[in-house]
């Protein structure tokens, strides 16, 4: 999937962001023993994720992320894209359900 057509998928559901979704987040990721720190915040219905690992390497971060996806996802579908730069690696994912309802999440990981 390139990015043209991630974005016409993001346009097609209906996102929503609420506390209930936030605590799962960061039940998830509390669970997780290598994330030594994280945040979580919205901006217009997305959440932008934070998180920096101790053992920090494409394979660690491969395994938490989709820990944190196995335990969100929603039933009907999710797509995700990863990029890394210079100093991070980034995911792009969204989930949704039959009803074509769901949430979007950006993420960044770093090194602690």
């Amino acid at each position: 999937m390139d990015k043209l057509e991630f974005s016409d998928m993001i346009s097609n559901i209906q996102y929503q962001s609420d506390v209930g979704l936030k605590i799962e987040f960061r039940d998830c990721l509390k669970g997780i023993d290598n994330v030594c720190d994280f945040s979580i915040s919205t901006k217009d219905d997305m959440y932008c994720i934070m998180v920096r690992l101790r053992n920090y390497s494409l394979g660690e971060v491969k395994k938490v992320f989709h820990t944190f996806v196995e335990f969100t996802e929603y039933s009907a579908g999710t797509v995700y894209i990863r990029k890394g730069t210079d100093k991070s690696i980034e995911y792009e994912m969204i989930t949704f359900n039959s009803n074509k309802k769901g949430f979007y999440c950006k993420f960044c990981f770093e090194s602690c």
